[in-house]
C-alpha cells in the first residue's frame, strides 16, 4: 500500500468502504435530498409528447406545450427546505473550512435546481431563465463561431463540388443564406493525432475490462442493452444481485437517450437499438464513466465526489464523449461531440443577433440536418422528413421546462456535451492535462475547471487514489 494512503474504515449507511471520508457526517443527507436529475424532472406523458410532436410537424400548431407530470410542488418545496436547513447545519458545525464551503456551492446549485423546476412547473419565465443561467450559463462565442464556421466550410465545398447535387447545392446555399458568418475567427481546432492517440491509449487502459465481450452482428435492442449493462454491473460486482445497488432498467417515457440516475439505476429507452461497436462506446461512456465516477467518489476521502462537485457536469460529459469517440473511431475524431445541442441553443440566444423560439431554433438546425442527410445519399423527401424529426428531436431536449414561445429561454444543459468534449481535448492537449487524465475517475469533477483542480488537491486526491481503489475492490 502506497504511504500515502490511509487505511479503510467501515462506516455506516454505505455499502462501501471510504478512504476516511471527510463528509461522512452529510453525505447522506444530502444524497437523500439531492438524488433527482432536473431534467429527468422535466420529461412528460410519453403519448402526450407524441400528439404534440406529430402536430407541430404536421404545421398544426406553432410550438408544441410540454407537460409537467412528474413535477410535485410540496415534494420540491420540502427538498429545497431540507437543503436549506442541511446548509444550515453544515456552515455551523463543520470544523474543515474546505469541506464547508465545497458544500456550500453543490447546495446552492442544488437549491437553484429545485426553483427553476417550481419555476418551469407555474410558468414563471423569468425565473426559469434567471436559475438556468446560474447553474448552466450561456454558450461559448468561440465555440458557436467554430461550429458555424465548419458548417460554412461544408457548404461552400458542396457548392465547388461539380458533382453535387441540385438539391445538394440549394440546401448548401441555404445554410450560407441563414447561418451568418462570424465576426471573428474562432481560435479552437479539433485534436491532433497525437492528442488523439494519448486519449485513446489511456482510455482503453482505464475501461478494457468491461468493453471486452464477445463480437456481434447487426443490430441489438432494448432488452439485450439492459442484460449487457447487467452482465458488467455484475463484473464489477456493484449489481443488486452481487449485494450493490446498480440495476439497469427498461425506460418506458418519452426519454430518447441512455442515461445514468442519481438512483444508481441505468435506464435504457424501450425504443433503443445499438450495433457492436457502438455499444462498446456506449459502456464506456455511461459505465466507465458516469458510474464509475460515481462509484470511486462515494469511496474517496470527499463522498460528494459521487454525486459531484458543484458544476461539474461539463466534465463529466467531457471525459464521458470523449471515451465513447475513441472506442468507436479508429482515427482522429472528425467532430466535436454535441454540435446540434450547442448550436440550437447558441441560435435561441441569439449569438448571431437573432433570438429565437422553438420554432425558429427548428427551422435553422432542420436546415443543417438536411443537408446532412442529403451527403449521405438519401433523397430529398426522406432526408427533409426526417431532418425535419431530427431536429424537433433536439429542440425538445433544448426548451425542455420553457414556454417554446419566448426566444432566448432554454434549458442549456446540453451545452455540456460539446463545451466538456472540446475542454477535455484542449486539456490532454498539454502535458499537465495528459497527467491530470489519470485522475479522471476519482470521482464527479470538472478537470478544466482550475477551482475543482485545486480542492482535490487540497484534499490530497490523487490518481494514487484511483489504483488504491482498483486494487483493493
Amino acid at each position: 500500500m502506497p504511504d500515502n494512503i490511509p487505511e479503510r474504515n467501515d462506516t455506516e449507511n454505505t455499502s462501501v468502504l471510504n478512504i476516511e471520508a471527510l463528509d461522512l457526517k452529510w453525505y447522506s443527507r444530502f444524497e437523500e435530498l439531492a438524488s433527482f436529475e432536473t431534467e429527468d424532472e422535466l420529461t412528460g406523458d410519453k403519448e402526450y409528447r407524441e400528439e404534440q410532436k406529430k402536430a407541430f410537424l404536421a404545421g398544426e400548431i406553432d410550438h408544441p406545450v410540454f407537460d409537467l407530470p412528474k413535477l410535485d410542488i410540496e415534494e420540491i418545496t420540502d427538498k429545497e427546505e431540507g437543503l436549506l436547513k442541511l446548509k444550515k447545519d453544515i456552515l455551523e458545525q463543520e470544523q474543515n473550512e474546505l469541506v464547508k464551503q465545497v458544500y456550500r456551492w453543490r447546495i446552492n446549485e442544488k437549491i437553484a435546481a429545485l426553483r427553476l423546476l417550481k419555476a418551469a412547473k407555474s410558468g414563471n419565465v423569468r425565473s426559469f431563465e434567471r436559475y438556468n443561467y446560474f447553474i448552466y450559463g450561456k454558450p461559448s462565442e468561440d465555440i458557436f463561431a467554430f461550429t458555424v464556421e465548419s458548417i460554412r466550410a461544408k457548404a461552400k465545398g458542396v457548392l465547388e463540388n461539380t458533382e453535387s447535387t441540385p438539391e445538394q447545392r440549394a440546401a448548401a446555399q441555404d445554410i450560407l443564406d441563414s447561418y451568418i458568418e462570424p465576426k471573428k475567427k474562432a481560435d479552437i481546432g479539433l485534436p491532433t493525432e497525437e492528442t488523439y492517440q494519448k486519449a485513446k491509449e489511456v482510455t482503453l487502459a482505464e475501461v478494457s475490462d468491461i468493453i471486452d465481450m464477445p463480437e456481434f452482428e447487426g443490430e441489438i435492442g432494448a432488452e439485450e442493452i439492459r442484460r449487457v449493462f447487467e452482465t458488467v454491473f455484475d463484473n464489477l460486482g456493484i449489481s443488486k444481485a452481487k449485494g450493490g445497488n446498480w440495476e439497469a432498467i427498461i425506460d418506458t417515457s418519452s426519454a430518447k437517450a441512455v442515461s445514468i440516475s442519481p438512483e444508481q439505476k441505468a435506464k435504457i429507452p424501450e425504443s433503443r437499438t445499438i450495433e457492436y461497436k457502438n455499444l462498446l462506446a456506449l459502456i464506456a461512456h455511461e459505465i466507465g464513466t458516469h458510474v464509475a465516477r460515481r462509484v470511486n467518489g462515494n469511496r474517496s476521502r470527499l463522498m460528494l465526489l459521487g454525486m459531484g462537485l458543484d458544476r461539474y457536469i461539463s466534465g463529466e460529459e467531457g471525459v464521458a464523449t470523449m471515451r465513447e469517440q475513441v472506442i468507436k473511431n479508429d482515427d482522429v475524431v472528425e467532430e466535436f461531440a454535441g454540435i446540434n445541442y450547442h448550436l440550437g441553443i447558441s441560435f435561441a440566444q441569439g449569438l448571431d443577433g437573432t433570438k429565437r423560439s422553438f420554432s425558429g431554433v427548428h427551422e435553422m438546425l432542420t436546415k443543417r440536418r438536411y443537408l446532412e442527410r442529403l451527403l449521405d445519399g438519401q433523397d430529398p423527401d426522406k432526408a427533409l422528413r426526417l431532418a425535419r424529426v431530427n431536429a424537433y428531436n433536439d429542440c425538445v431536449r433544448i426548451f425542455r421546462g420553457s414556454d417554446c414561445e419566448t426566444p432566448g429561454v432554454v434549458f442549456s444543459k446540453d451545452l455540456a456535451y460539446r463545451e466538456g468534449n472540446i475542454g477535455v481535448y484542449q486539456l490532454i492537449n498539454t502535458q499537465e492535462g495528459q497527467q491530470e487524465m489519470l485522475r479522471f475517475s476519482v470521482g464527479k469533477y470538472d478537470p478544466s475547471n482550475q477551482r475543482h483542480i485545486w480542492i482535490l488537491d487540497q484534499l490530497g486526491i490523487t490518481e494514487a487514489d484511483l489504483d488504491y481503489l482498483q486494487t483493493h475492490e
